[in-house]
């Protein structure tokens, strides 16, 4: 198997054309408006045309399945493991979360946990950074602190169009910078950091912070959103000084963590509760969607709800390779 991204030091420096070590001072000054009114900008952009009627893209979706049940634990599987997030074992969930060799690298708000992509209709659910290549931030200057892939602790729906998307996702490495003052994560991604064509695309971290208070679109505290939880939030994915207009959004969930002292695997209430009623819940819609097949009466955002709120109990998933440790990387 290949070695991890972490030791290649093109995927710290990578030469595609829109790369850049991100000014933050700049950043600061933008002053950039933090959705504290959380009203997903996907509910409304996702699945609007008539094509969409069909179920293929359901987190449970039957379409073709046949064919997805044919790369699971095949060895041309991007993603070969396979499990249920219902399993007793909790079996999924311990191997996507294991320790770092040098944990104290991977910054707090992200360290030992597995986050679950709650309101995420791309067809993955769970991922964790702990096995990333961590470094320490630079003193001076930024720098990228983090590299890794989105190919492995990331899992895919265990479905036709998962295993689809876990084609797309294997060929995209990450790596991420993180702000002085810990409020902000820019996470780039690209397939070649040798290729200077390429258009890397970025996304951003949000790490919540003292006195913030986030409300649904009627006016509702949400509710378990704690200081140095984190927010998906992304603008233009080519330009990340674009922010016009908000395109996604998301909390992810912590449902497991790994004590920082003794590594003990702990679910985490009540992210993990929520995570497994939304996998188990019965949809109910057998005569309206024709088997769960077609939602052509249905508007985008109904589409949009009847997807997050039924996620898909089996899922494929790829581990990551050993990162390497903090020594070797810190000269890159």
């Amino acid at each position: 198997m290949p070695s991890h991204p972490g030791e290649d030091p093109a995927s710290w420096h990578p030469k595609c054309k829109n790369f850049e070590i991100f000014d933050w001072k700049k950043w600061e000054e933008k002053n950039v408006s933090i959705p504290f009114t959380y009203d997903p900008p996907q509910r409304y952009s996702y699945y609007q045309d008539w094509t969409s009627g069909f179920l293929f893209w359901w987190h449970r979706s039957c379409y073709l399945q046949p064919l997805g049940c044919m790369f699971h634990g095949s060895c041309c599987a991007t993603k070969p493991q396979v499990g249920k997030l219902t399993d007793p074992s909790n079996k999924v969930l311990k191997e996507l979360l294991r320790p770092n060799p040098d944990s104290t690298k991977v910054p707090k708000s992200l360290r030992n946990s597995l986050f679950w992509t709650q309101n995420n209709n791309a067809p993955e659910t769970l991922l964790s950074f702990n096995r990333y290549a961590w470094r320490s931030q630079s003193e001076t200057t930024g720098r990228v602190i983090g590299v890794g892939t989105l190919g492995e602790d990331f899992t895919s729906d265990a479905t036709t169009i998962g295993a689809v998307f876990s084609y797309i996702t294997a060929t995209r490495n990450i790596n991420v910078q993180q702000s002085p003052d810990g409020k902000w994560f820019l996470l780039t991604t690209f397939a070649d950091p040798q290729n200077t064509q390429e258009e890397c695309k970025f996304i951003f971290i949000y790490v919540v912070q003292e006195g913030d208070v986030f409300r649904t679109r009627e006016g509702d505290l949400i509710e378990h959103v704690e200081p140095g939880d984190i927010m998906r939030l992304t603008w233009n994915t080519s330009d990340p000084w674009d922010t016009s207009e908000l395109t996604y959004a998301y909390f992810p969930r912590r449902v497991a963590i790994l004590d920082d002292n003794t590594e003990e695997f702990i679910l985490n209430s009540p992210h993990y509760d929520a995570l497994i009623e939304k996998a188990t819940a019965e949809p109910g819609k057998c005569i309206e969607t024709c088997c769960y097949c077609c939602m052509f009466c249905s508007s985008g955002p109904e589409r949009w709800d009847f997807q997050v709120n039924h996620i898909s109990n089996l899922q494929q998933y790829a581990q990551s390779r050993t990162p390497p440790s903090g020594e070797v990387i810190e000269r890159f």
